[in-house]
Formats: C-alpha cells, sequence, structure tokens
C-alpha cells in the first residue's frame, strides 16, 4: 500500500533535499501512523494528519492516504 506524505518544518530533513518534504512511502497492508513513524525514523513528538483530520497513532492507513506530519509545538505563559 502506498501512502503520499508531506513533511513540515525540521522533518522535512528525513527526506531527500529535492523532494522538498512531498513523496510517497510503501508500506504493508494493516500498517498503522506508528508503523509510518518507524519507518521515516521519526524519534520526536508529532502531530498526524490523514486526509486532513488528525489521528493517533494507531490509526490504521489505507492505500492512497495522504498523510501530513508535524512537529509539536507547546507554549505557555511567561
Amino acid at each position: 500500500m502506498r501512502v503520499e506524505l508531506r513533511l513540515h518544518g525540521g522533518l522535512r530533513e528525513l527526506l531527500p533535499a529535492a523532494a522538498r518534504g512531498r513523496g510517497e512511502l510503501e508500506l504493508v497492508p494493516g500498517a498503522a501512523v506508528a508503523d509510518l513513524l518507524a519507518q521515516l525514523g521519526v524519534q520526536r513528538k508529532v502531530v498526524v494528519a490523514c486526509n486532513d483530520a488528525e489521528v493517533p497513532a494507531t490509526h490504521a492507513l489505507q492505500d492512497g492516504d495522504k498523510i501530513a506530519i508535524f512537529s509539536a509545538v507547546s507554549g505557555g505563559q511567561i
């Protein structure tokens, strides 16, 4: 199964520079978001959207899904 990827911010470095943060990834059928992150080597907290909706790491992916991955950020009062 293939999914389309868009990596944002510092995560773009996980793909070749010429890809500009976009690409496709081949996954085994039944793979979850956590499997995709492991295959990419993501080792930081991220937010993942599948077909424009935020999903948890346990979300099962489908062939042709459009995945966007963002670095998680936090803030607070100073």
